[in-house]
């Protein structure tokens, strides 16, 4: 994990197998309060992706977008929420004479 500060870009390296998602998100999602004051954080976020394990890129970002609804109710945001979950497609290949296709969902 790097990061230059100065122009607030980070670059990491990741080894993904097929199947396998990626889920980015802003600290809106996660740092919120809602009506009692507690913030959701990253605990009830890996919860909610852990029990989703065999449902893909677009139905996971539907159910972290519904349980996060479920727990800040009625509170409007402070702060803007982004979820963006990306799966390796099954059918991804390492060769090098192969494409690899990939899903993507903002």
């Amino acid at each position: 994990y790097q990061c230059d500060w100065s122009s607030d870009v980070c670059s990491s390296d990741l080894e993904l197998a097929p199947g396998d998602r990626l889920v980015l998100y802003t600290d809106g999602l996660t740092e919120g309060k809602n009506v009692e004051g507690k913030s959701w954080g990253t605990k009830l976020l890996r919860q909610t992706i852990h029990e989703a394990p065999d449902v893909g890129a677009e139905a996971l970002k539907q159910s972290i977008i519904q349980v996060a609804k479920m727990f800040y109710g009625t509170m409007v945001p402070d702060d803007d929420i982004t979820v963006v979950v990306t799966e390796v497609s099954p059918e991804w290949r390492k060769d090098e004479d192969k494409q690899a296709p990939s899903r993507t969902v903002a």
